[in-house]
């Protein structure tokens, strides 16, 4: 059986690459709805990643990025982070980094 591809055919890259829309804030979005494989994984990581909530795994795909994305908004959120406050972010090199990015993109505020 052949892996499943993840890769976007060239034709809806080009169409991506002239989308004014197509931001920072935004992108994961756009890889979701353009995806051939949302659930397929494309992040192989070097240690497990485990979360304050007790999710633990060494492989993501573009849904459970944007899941686990959407719980440390909520997290954030649940905080009193507001659209346009800047939130310092001190981790370990590795995906949290992203994670809490595309977290804080999600609520409009600024990781610093």
């Amino acid at each position: 059986m052949r892996p499943i591809s993840t890769l976007v055919p060239d034709s809806i890259r080009k169409q991506l690459a002239g989308d004014a829309t197509l931001g920072a804030g935004n992108f994961l979005a756009f890889a979701l709805a353009n995806s051939p494989a949302p659930d397929s994984p494309i992040l192989t990581l070097e240690k497990p990643l485990r979360t304050f909530f007790g999710w633990e795994g060494a492989l993501l795909s573009l849904n459970q990025l944007d899941q686990l994305s959407s719980v440390y908004a909520r997290w954030y959120r649940s905080r009193g982070v507001e659209a346009g406050d800047p939130v310092g972010v001190y981790l370990d090199d590795g995906i949290e980094y992203l994670i809490h990015y595309l977290a804080l993109t999600q609520l409009g505020a600024i990781g610093v």
